[in-house]
This record gives structure tokens, sequence and C-alpha cells, in this order.
């Protein structure tokens, strides 16, 4: 069956990770007949929609024809809406002509008129117990003394996507100010403010390991430590420089990681830690066993087993490590 797809202009797409993209190659596979158009190419004529499109190919998008298909938007079975916030005048015009297609008898994905009263960023409000401090405010003062309550926030337009025109502001921010005179126009745009959450650099930087960015992962997961030191999170601290030891490590970086991992022993003494400094000590023997430093080896592996010892947990694994490295050692 026919499906039409309203779509960003097709080189703006990142089609390793687009999933309309995936949805329309997903489409061909069930042998339907797949057509993409932008936004500005449907039109109304004698009371009747129409669209300007062109046929979906995959192995040549998102390159296409040059010429347009016309055709009354009746014609397809199904419609999806993919063009990408903001939701602008010309997003909601969209939605209006949506409206007609429906009235037409097309299934329509998602309901035009769902599109218009569910905002992407209010709606988070009804989760409350799932999502930081929120606010949501024009007025600057407001924001101000949300700031001064939390430290270290983030604001972000109500009507955006994609981390576009979003702000985080800390204690060394000094533009403030001018910050909010653009976003909330003087006082009379509504936009959100959250209290910042550093784990959220954690996830960044997970997903760049998933992606192959081990660079990007690298710098990420340094920025998350940076941030969570700096407002005393040593759980974060700690979970950063772990996660940085063992991206380093898979690199070969081995020096690297050794230092990460005993600063990780630090960030940990501060709260008292054992299971921390534990789990740390346990990579440092591993790092110095694989590079056959047995002593250096031994040595972490008893501070681990003082910490076991001291939390009844694991003392056998520490035991049976300090065997192993006295055996390869004495070989």
């Amino acid at each position: 069956m026919p499906i039409l797809f309203i779509i960003d202009p097709p080189h703006s797409l990142h089609l390793k990770k687009d999933s309309t993209f995936a949805l329309m190659k997903e489409a061909i596979k069930q042998n339907h007949e797949v057509y993409f158009c932008l936004q500005h190419d449907l039109y109304i004529d004698a009371n009747q929609l129409f669209c300007r499109t062109h046929r979906f190919e995959v192995n040549i998008f998102p390159n296409h024809a040059k010429t347009y298909e016309t055709h009354p938007v009746s014609f397809f079975n199904a419609l999806f809406m993919r063009k990408d916030p903001p939701v602008d005048q010309a997003y909601l015009h969209t939605t209006f002509l949506l409206d007609i297609a429906e009235k037409s008898n097309v299934k329509v994905f998602n309901k035009p008129s769902s599109i218009r009263s569910w905002n992407e960023k209010i709606s988070i409000l009804q989760f409350d117990e799932l999502i930081p401090k929120t606010l949501v405010t024009a007025n600057p003062e407001i924001v101000k003394q949300f700031f001064r309550d939390h430290g270290d926030i983030i604001l972000k337009p109500l009507d955006g996507m994609g981390g576009k025109n979003i702000f985080r502001v800390s204690e060394f921010e000094k533009n403030l100010n001018v910050i909010l005179e653009i976003m909330t126009n003087h006082g009379h745009q509504m936009i959100m403010a959250q209290q910042y959450i550093p784990e959220i650099k954690l996830g960044i930087g997970g997903n760049y390991e998933k992606l192959e960015q081990f660079e990007q992962a690298g710098a990420t997961y340094q920025e998350a430590y940076s941030i969570a030191t700096s407002i005393q999170q040593f759980d974060n601290a700690s979970e950063a420089l772990g996660r940085l030891g063992k991206l380093y490590r898979s690199q070969n970086q081995i020096k690297t990681a050794l230092d990460i991992y005993q600063a990780q022993v630090l960030v940990n003494q501060q709260t008292n830690n054992y299971y921390g400094m534990m789990n740390a000590y346990d990579q440092i023997g591993d790092i110095y066993l694989s590079q056959k430093a047995y002593q250096s080896a031994i040595a972490a592996f008893q501070q681990g087993l003082g910490l076991a010892q001291q939390l009844k947990y694991r003392e056998d694994y520490f035991v049976k490590k300090i065997d192993l490295a006295n055996r390869q050692m004495n070989r």
C-alpha cells in the first residue's frame, strides 16, 4: 500500500541513527510503496488536500529524482508526520492540514490534534517522581531564584528538540541576565528550567562508547567526573572514573587506566566507600598482573582483601587473586 512520510530535508538527516529513515526502509521491506515530502509540499486546491512527493529509493537516499509526483493525500493509506520541532506556526499549520487528511480516511500517525495538545516538554510534568526539579515560567526573576536554590540548572525552550538552544547555567555563568532576556523574549515567552543531573553525562558517554566514538566518550566521562566533584557527588565521580578506566583499558592505554583507578581510590576514600575502594584495588591489581608487575599486583589485591574483610564480602576472591599472583611470580 502507498505510505507517505512528511520529513525534514533529506540531507539534514543523520541516516545512521535516524528513526524515520529506519521506518521508511522497513516499509520497503514489507513491500509498501513509500513516498516522502516536506511540510511545505502540502497544499489545498478546490477544497482537496494534495502533496508533491518523491518516491523513496533506499539505494540513493537522501538523493532523489528532481521531478515530483503530485497526489491527492487520499491516495495514501497511511501518512506519518515525522517533521521534527520546533513547533512553530508552519508546524502547527501542517497539523491543521493533516486534520483534513484524516477526514479523507487516511490513517495519520500521530493524530494531528494530539501533536498540538501534547507538548513534549510540559508533558513530563505528569511524571513528577521521574524528573528532576522543574520550573516553567516566563519570569526571569523566578528563574534566578530557582538558580540560587539549585546552583546548577538547565534552561530550554518549550518548542525545541535535539539539544538546540539549551543552556547549562552553573555558578560560573556570567551571562544569565542576557540568556534569560533572549530566551524569555524579555519576560513574554515561557521556558523550562531544570536542576542539572550529573548522571546524564554518564549516559551520554555510554552512548558514545556504543557508537565506538571513544575520544568523545572519554571527554564526556572526564566532564562527568569534574561536574560531580565540583558539587561533591562523589558516588557519581567514582562511577565516571570507573567507566573512564575501563575505556582506557579497552584502548590499551594501560598507564592512563592505572592512574584513573588510583584516583578512584582517593575519591572513594573521601566518603569511606569501602566497596568502591575494594573494586578500584581489584582493577589496579588486574592491571599490574597483566603487566607481570607481580609485587604491585599482590599489594593491590592485599588492599582489596583488607577492605573485603571489613565488608565480609568477597574475601575468598581476593585470597585466590593473591595466590594466582604469587604462583605466576614464582614460575
